[in-house]
């Protein structure tokens, strides 16, 4: 279902006001303040502000470090959702190492048939995708569609997304092909 303007905005509201109150009880450098922070940022960078995003972004993910550890799985998702957002930005060299640390820290914590690794590949190829990598990203997509078909099974949504992902990717290697 979609959110409305309205939704939105009184969701970032309640957004900020959890995050003044955990800094206010907790202190500025708890995990939970991190959270808020990624919660905050998650829904600006959604409505297209990923200008007021990315110091969020960078905030809670020094705040994760600090406080968790730096190879602690919410590291791993701070790192995946920074480099999401430089990903849309086409800073491919900046958000590349993010996604790559994102998918060691889940692969050594959470093991390689965890969906959050599958997460992780089919980010990484969707990066290689946008660097004009195919054979790279197709192998990656497969990796992750292998890893959610088990985890998750055929009809996940997260696993059709990975599957549709590869099928356009395909359709476009064959349009390059067929162009030479």
């Amino acid at each position: 279902m979609a959110q409305s303007k309205g939704d939105a905005e009184r969701a970032q509201s309640l957004y900020q006001q959890a995050l003044e109150i955990d800094q206010k009880i907790l202190g500025p450098d708890h995990p939970n303040v991190a959270r808020d922070l990624n919660n905050l940022a998650e829904l600006l960078y959604s409505r297209g502000n990923d200008r007021a995003a990315e110091p969020l972004f960078r905030r809670a993910l020094a705040i994760d470090e600090k406080s968790l550890g730096t190879e602690h799985p919410n590291v791993a998702s701070d790192l995946n959702n920074l480099a999401l957002l430089l990903e849309s930005r086409h800073d491919l060299s900046g958000a590349e190492p993010m996604l790559r640390r994102a998918f060691a820290i889940w692969q050594k914590a959470l093991g390689s048939d965890h969906p959050d690794v599958a997460t992780a590949t089919s980010n990484l190829a969707g990066l290689e995708e946008a660097k004009g990598d195919y054979a790279q990203a197709e192998s990656l997509y497969r990796s992750a569609l292998s890893i959610d078909e088990r985890a998750l099974g055929p009809d996940h949504p997260k696993t059709k997304t990975i599957r549709r992902n590869l099928e356009l990717l395909i359709a476009k290697e064959a349009a390059k092909k067929s162009e030479k």
